[in-house]
């Protein structure tokens, strides 16, 4: 879920958040994930429906080439900026009873020691801060390019059929052939 809405970008008054957790709840889901902390009315909110968050550290597709000093330089960066804001997102929205995993990356590139490093990091620190929640590592579903799994507590496969993966859906009658049964035999 993002918080983009045409007319009112990123600001969302409170009508309009519960107005659309509750569309979410209708539709037969109870947990939602968001790739950045959240503001604090959206866990207020989430709590007060019994709709479950988790919530990820904003490091998104992040590749872990490091072949030059440039490379591995900004890397660290990025790494160092995600171990920064980690402990603010928990020690903020740690008391909310609707967050129930912490996230540490989108697709973030972990096919070489240095990726592995980094999200082994932030997944250990993670643990440190909260040790009564999972941390959940998202990838985009392509195993050989994402290695970080022996220290998560939960592994999630963006899987892009129809879309990234495989032929494109470009008609509702595309769907089943294109995008569920491929889905389906990868699961």
């Amino acid at each position: 879920r993002y918080d983009d809405v045409p007319d009112r970008g990123p600001h969302l008054p409170d009508a309009f958040i519960r107005s659309d957790f509750l569309a979410i709840k209708r539709a037969g889901a109870n947990i939602v994930r968001i790739h950045y902390p959240q503001p604090p009315a959206q866990l207020r909110i989430a709590d007060e429906l019994g709709l479950l968050l988790l919530e990820e550290v904003p490091i998104c597709w992040w590749k872990a080439k490091a072949d030059t000093d440039a490379e591995r330089d900004a890397n660290a960066r990025l790494v160092e900026a995600g171990s920064r804001l980690l402990p603010a997102m928990v020690s903020r929205d740690g008391n909310h009873p609707s967050l129930v995993l912490w996230g540490l990356a989108n697709e973030s590139g972990t096919d070489r020691p240095a990726g592995i490093a980094a999200m082994e990091r932030l997944i250990d620190e993670a643990h440190a801060l909260d040790p009564s929640r999972p941390v959940l590592y998202v990838t985009s579903g392509k195993e050989e390019q994402n290695r970080a799994f022996a220290k998560a507590d939960l592994v999630a496969l963006n899987l892009y059929f129809g879309w990234f993966f495989g032929d494109k859906v470009h008609h509702l009658a595309d769907v089943e052939a294109r995008a569920y049964a491929p889905t389906r035999k990868r699961l």
